[in-house]
């Protein structure tokens, strides 16, 4: 085969490369659009739900909305802190879908007696936890509870295991102890 054949035909190649491409990436391009418009649903629901249950409460940059249950006396969470942390996590409705306190299992109607229920023990910004679920403890000081609620893109976004894709999630969060790495 000449180079002089290639150089004619590679503008036809390249052409039909790029139109079996097309449709994928417009599918793609639509899912993302698709994608985006639940999200953009799903914050104008946290919003409304937030100013029914807590009006006033404002959104952080991030999306995360921060309610103080109790004040800690204690450290202050920063990155880099390992810390210790009690949790109960739910969905907008109020449904539970995970702890690490047996008593709130038990509450919560998702209690097994196979699971051992113990604070969550992590490095806070180096763990693979939801973003949200770290933002949350970072404004925290030792002794405190907070309760977080956060859009999907902080949480587990298209889902991940029994959490539905776009799901608002909310967490009741306890630091028990911070400590320096």
């Amino acid at each position: 085969m000449s180079s002089n054949y290639l150089m004619k035909k590679a503008p036809f190649l390249l052409i039909s490369v790029v139109l079996m491409l097309l449709p994928v990436s417009c599918l793609d391009l639509d899912q993302e659009d698709s994608y985006q418009e639940m999200l953009e649903q799903e914050r104008i629901e946290l919003a409304a739900y937030m100013e029914e249950h807590y009006p006033g409460v404002e959104p952080l940059p991030s999306g995360l909305y921060y309610v103080e249950l109790e004040a800690g006396t204690g450290d202050s969470a920063k990155v880099g802190n390992n810390v210790i942390v009690d949790y109960a996590g739910y969905f907008l409705n109020g449904t539970m879908f995970d702890t690490s306190m047996d008593s709130a299992a038990i509450r919560g109607e998702i209690y097994q007696a196979s699971r051992i229920y113990n604070p969550l023990e992590f490095t806070l910004g180096y763990a693979n936890l939801i973003y949200g679920f770290q933002e949350g403890v970072s404004m925290m000081r030792e002794g405190g509870a907070a309760k977080v609620f956060f859009p999907s893109n902080l949480g587990y976004g298209r889902g991940s295991g029994s959490i539905p894709t776009n799901s608002t999630l909310i967490f009741d969060l306890y630091l028990l102890e911070v400590s320096e790495f």
